[in-house]
Order: structure tokens, then C-alpha cells, then sequence
């Protein structure tokens, strides 16, 4: 990757992305870098009212976008992502959600009347319902209020949204599943040409309860399509 170009990664939530950051970090100094807070419609605006020069210094744009970012800036950039298995990244991210009290959706989330199987049923969060699809489609971004926390409705994915991603997937740099992590930071490594991998250990895992079946099926029901995606991007990556 040349001096000129941007790396772009869309951090799908629960799919590694604060390790990579560790990794990342490493090779991007904070005057490179444009990373996405939890304000996210606030700073997709603050990027785009940037001046060009501001724009063109940015050489890392990191965190929870939806695909489209990039098209803020006016150089070439290069996107990157990794992927979960989609009903295990759900139950991981209702675990953070129950977890972590300065989250939107703790309230829902850490409370005894909404168990995973009725968080799911009641909408709570766009995020759990094909939430990568949504977030890789190019036609949805980011709101962060409960119910309305994305523009596309909960139950609103659809497969042509399915069929955008497939292609925005195909566009991408380097694409990566969580299971096979160490690979992708090596691919990722090999393919932008980036300095020998530093050290890095996992940031940010949780352990999650298995969920009962009801859950899980319940789950499974809103994530047929990204899991769709998901089969797409091993096929891309390892051919199968």
C-alpha cells in the first residue's frame, strides 16, 4: 500500500476488531488515523466536512461504518473486514450488550424480562437481525437508538441487500474470518506490504453462555442471509 492510499476497516462488532486495531495501530501513527467513536453519525459528518488536505492524511479509517465510508475521501482507498460465524457473533454481542453498562442497549440487554430469545423477538437491536449484511450492503448506516438502531427496519434485509454485499466483499482488500484470525493478519500483512507482524494477543474476548434452543433458533431465524455471506466469504478466501 502506497503513501497515498487508505486503509478502510469496517469493523463488524464481535468480529475482532479491537485485536486488529492493536495490530493496525502499530503501523498507523495517531495523526493517520480517523477512528470511528460511538457517536457514529456525528462522526461520518465530521469526516465529511473535513477539507480535502485533512482528508488526504488520513491513511486509516477504522471502526463500526457501514460500507460507503470511503466515499467521503477523495483518494484510493482499500477496505478490509472480517467476518463471525453469524448466529455465535449474535450471542456474543447480546453477551457484551448484558455486560457492558455504558452500552445504548444495556438496559434491554442486562434485564431479566428480555432473555436473548425475546431480545430477539421484540426488535430490540438491527444489529442481531443480518446485521453484517446491513453493515457491508452499502444501503444502511448507523442511528444507535434502541428499536431504530439502523436505517433499514428490523425484518427489513433483503436479498438484494444480500447480493450488494456479496459484491462489495469482492471488492475488497483483504477479507478475513474470525476463526482463522492469525491468517488474515498475515494475508493482511502480505498483501498491503506492511512491516513484519508485531506481537498481539486477544483484546475484548468474552466467554457467553450457550443459549437454549429456543434462543438459538430464534437467532438462526435472523441470520440466514449473513450467514449466507458469511459461506460467500470462505469461498472467496479459501475457495470453498
Amino acid at each position: 500500500m502506497n503513501q497515498e492510499q487508505t486503509l478502510v476497516m469496517i469493523h463488524v462488532p464481535r468480529c475482532g476488531g479491537t485485536t486488529l486495531s492493536e495490530v493496525l495501530y502499530h503501523h498507523f501513527p495517531v495523526g493517520e488515523r480517523f477512528i470511528v467513536g460511538d457517536n457514529i453519525p456525528a462522526d461520518r459528518a465530521k469526516l465529511a466536512a473535513l477539507p480535502d488536505a485533512q482528508k488526504r492524511a488520513i491513511r486509516l479509517l477504522f471502526g463500526h461504518q457501514c460500507w460507503g465510508w470511503h466515499y467521503e475521501l477523495p483518494q484510493e482507498c482499500r477496505a478490509v473486514t472480517v467476518l463471525r460465524d453469524p448466529a455465535v457473533r449474535v450471542i456474543s454481542l447480546y453477551s457484551y450488550m448484558k455486560r457492558s453498562k455504558n452500552h445504548y442497549l444495556y438496559r434491554y440487554a442486562s434485564s431479566p424480562n428480555y432473555p436473548l430469545g425475546l431480545f430477539m423477538e421484540k426488535g430490540i437491536s438491527c444489529t442481531v437481525d443480518n446485521g453484517i449484511v446491513r453493515q457491508l450492503c452499502g444501503a444502511d448506516r448507523f442511528l444507535r437508538d434502541p428499536f431504530t438502531d439502523m436505517a433499514i427496519p428490523y425484518g427489513g434485509v433483503t436479498r438484494e441487500h444480500l447480493e450488494q454485499a456479496k459484491a462489495n466483499l469482492r471488492q475488497c482488500a483483504v477479507v478475513g474470518v474470525l476463526e482463522r484470525f492469525d491468517d488474515f493478519v498475515r494475508r493482511l500483512h502480505e498483501h498491503l506490504d506492511l512491516a513484519p507482524i508485531p506481537s498481539y494477543g486477544r483484546v475484548n474476548a468474552i466467554t457467553h453462555d450457550v443459549p437454549p434452543r429456543s434462543a438459538w433458533d430464534a437467532v438462526q431465524e435472523h441470520v440466514q442471509l449473513d450467514q449466507e455471506l458469511y459461506d460467500y466469504a470462505l469461498e472467496l478466501i479459501y475457495g470453498r
